[in-house]
C-alpha cells in the first residue's frame, strides 16, 4: 500500500490488525481456489481415465488384426527355399513341399540401337497379345524413334512395360519389354504383319532374355501350379513365400502348422493387464480412508461408475455370437471382488489345445464378441464430442467461473485492504493531533 501506519499514536499494532482482518475477509478466496484446485485434480484423474480406456481400446484393436492375434504359426524347415506364414483359419499340420520351379515374369530385348531420338524402328501396324487381349500400334514419324516408341507403346495400357537400357559400347541403347505379372498367363506375343522395318527391324532385333513362366511346387506328393511365387490358396490359412528352387524332385522342406498356445497366451495376458489397469485406475478412486475421512478426486462420480459397470457386464456376460466357450469364464478368465480380471493360464492352456480357433472367436468374431462390444462401449466415452469431452467441458466452464469469482473477490478485498489502511491511518492521526494538544494544554498549566 501507499500508506504507512507505525501505530506510534495508538500504540497498536495497526499493520497486523488490518492483516488479521483481511485474512478473516480472504477465507472465502481460499475456500474457492481450493475448490479450483479440486476441480482441476479431477480433470486430471478423468484425463487418466481417459488414457487408461484409450490403451486397451488399442489393444482391443490390435487383437483383432489376425497377424497379432492368430491361434497358428507356421514354421518352414528351410526358409531360403520357402518361408511360410498364418493368414487365417488353418488347422495344425505338416506339409511336405518340394519346389521345381519359380514363376517369373517375362523379358524380351531389342539390342543395338546407336541412339534414342534419330533412329527409327519403320512404320505399320504392330500387334502386341497377351492373354485374351490384343492391342495394336500404328508407328510413323510421330512415334517411331525408341524414345518416342516407349512412350507410345507404355500408354497401350497393355501390362507390359518398355524401358531404354543403355549398356554402353557402340550400340548402347536396348528396348527391354517387361511383363508387370509373372506367369504363364501373362505372356507377350508379337505380330509384324504389318509391320515394315526402319533403320532398325523390330522383328529380327527383339529376343527373348526370360520366359513367363508359373512356378510349380508340389505339397504332399500333390502338384500345384500358380502364377506367382505368393501361394495362399495352396494350403488353407497359411501363405507360401517362394524364393528358390529345390536342387532335385528328392529334396524337400517341411512347412509345420502349430497351435500357437504361447502367442495367445501373451495376448491374452495383455488384454487383462490393460482392462485391470482400467479398473485398479477406478478402485483408487472410490477407496476411501476413514482417517482422513476422503476419497479419490472421483470418488462417486456417476461417469466413472457407469464406466466400471459396462466394462464388468461385458467381460463377464456370455458373448451373443455362438460360440463353444460362450464367456470368458469358461477360458479361465475370472472377475475378482475388486472388479479386476484373473487369469488361470492353465486352465487358458487347456481351452486353447481343446479349440484354439474359438478362444480366438470369443474375442474377435464379429457379431457380439467381447473386443467388438469393448471397442463400442469404450468409444462412447472417448469418442469426439463423448462423454467425457463433455465432462471436461464442465470442468473447464467450472474452473472459469471459480477463476471469475476469485477476480472478483480479489478485487474486492483489495479495496477493503485499502479502506482499513486509511482508516487507521486517519485514526494515529486524529491521536497524534490530540495528543499533542494535550501536552501543550498541561504544559501550559504547570507555568
Amino acid at each position: 500500500m501507499g500508506i504507512s501506519i507505525g501505530g506510534l499514536a495508538t500504540g497498536l499494532d495497526s499493520s497486523a490488525i488490518i492483516n488479521a482482518l483481511v485474512g478473516v475477509k480472504r477465507r472465502p478466496i481460499a475456500l474457492l481456489e481450493n475448490r479450483r484446485s479440486q476441480i482441476s485434480t479431477s480433470r486430471s484423474d478423468m484425463n487418466q481415465l481417459r488414457a487408461s480406456l484409450e490403451k486397451l481400446e488399442e489393444v482391443a484393436e490390435n487383437f483383432k488384426k489376425s497377424s497379432a492375434f492368430s491361434a497358428f504359426t507356421a514354421e518352414s524347415s528351410d526358409s531360403s527355399v520357402v518361408s511360410a506364414t498364418v493368414d487365417g483359419s488353418s488347422q495344425a499340420g505338416t506339409f511336405t513341399l518340394n519346389v521345381g520351379q519359380l514363376a517369373q515374369q517375362q523379358v524380351d530385348v531389342a539390342q543395338g540401337f546407336t541412339d534414342t531420338t534419330t533412329e527409327t524402328l519403320g512404320t505399320g501396324t504392330l500387334r502386341f497379345t497377351v492373354g485374351d487381349e490384343t492391342v495394336e500400334m500404328t508407328l510413323d514419324s510421330s512415334n517411331n524413334t525408341l524414345t518416342e516408341f516407349a512412350s507410345a507403346f507404355n500408354n497401350l495400357d497393355l501390362d507390359v512395360t518398355a524401358t531404354i537400357v543403355n549398356s554402353g559400347g557402340d550400340t548402347p541403347y536396348n528396348l527391354v519389354f517387361t511383363t508387370d505379372d509373372s506367369g504363364e498367363d501373362a505372356a507377350v506375343t508379337y505380330d509384324y504383319t504389318d509391320y515394315t522395318a526402319g533403320d532398325v527391324d523390330l522383328s529380327s532385333s527383339i529376343t527373348s532374355q526370360q520366359l513367363a513362366q508359373n512356378s510349380e511346387i508340389t505339397v504332399n506328393g500333390i502338384d500345384i501350379s500358380r502364377s506367382t511365387n505368393l501361394i495362399d490358396d495352396a494350403i488353407t490359412g497359411v501363405t507360401l513365400n517362394l524364393l528358390d528352387v529345390h536342387e532335385s524332385e528328392s529334396d524337400t522342406a517341411r512347412v509345420t502348422v502349430a497351435v500357437n498356445t504361447e502367442g495367445v497366451i501373451e495376448n491374452v495376458e495383455e488384454f487383462v493387464d490393460a482392462y485391470n489397469e482400467v479398473q485398479s485406475f477406478i478402485n483408487r478412486q472410490f477407496s476411501y480412508s476413514e482417517e482422513t475421512g476422503a476419497g479419490g478426486s472421483l470418488f462417486g462420480d456417476f461417469t466413472v461408475q457407469s464406466v466400471r459397470s459396462q466394462l464388468q457386464s461385458i467381460v463377464t456376460s456370455a458373448v451373443e455370437n455362438d460360440n463353444t466357450f460362450g464367456s470368458l469364464g469358461a477360458i479361465g478368465i475370472s472377475s475378482t471382488s475388486t472388479g479386476t480380471l484373473s487369469l488361470d493360464r492353465d486352465e487358458l492352456t487347456d481351452a486353447i489345445e481343446e479349440d484354439a480357433d474359438q478362444v480366438i472367436d470369443l474375442f474377435v468374431e464379429d457379431g457380439g464378441a467381447i473386443l467388438e462390444s469393448l471397442e463400442d462401449s469404450i468409444a462412447e466415452f472417448t469418442k469426439l464430442d463423448g462423454i467425457l469431452d463433455l465432462r471436461d467441458e464442465g470442468f473447464d466452464d467450472s474452473i472459469s467461473d471459480l477463476n471469475d469469482q476469485i477476480d472478483a473477490a480479489s478485487r474486492r478485498l483489495d479495496v477493503y485492504e485499502e479502506s482499513l489502511t486509511l482508516r487507521y491511518a486517519s485514526l494515529e492521526s486524529t491521536i497524534g493531533s490530540l495528543q499533542s494538544q494535550l501536552s501543550f494544554l498541561q504544559t501550559s498549566l504547570a507555568r
